[in-house]
């Protein structure tokens, strides 16, 4: 943490909270940053429609091809 930066913290279920061990400990915070910031970054090139999106549900993460699972 370099110390311009700000903590975010918020409430999650516990299903979810059980659900982010999947994500190895260490990345968690960059994890959850990345997401923020693409998030924003959306934001900024559609506006607030984004926002409505991922609370209606009709919002979808996509990835690059080539990564396989």
């Amino acid at each position: 943490m370099v110390a311009d930066d700000k903590r975010i913290s918020f409430l999650a279920p516990v299903e979810i909270h059980e659900k982010t061990k999947q994500i190895p400990f260490a990345m968690r915070s960059g994890m959850l940053r990345i997401l923020l910031e693409r998030i924003l970054d959306a934001s900024d090139k559609h506006g607030p429609i984004v926002f409505g999106a991922i609370m209606s549900g009709e919002f979808e993460i996509t990835y690059k091809k080539g990564i396989d699972r």
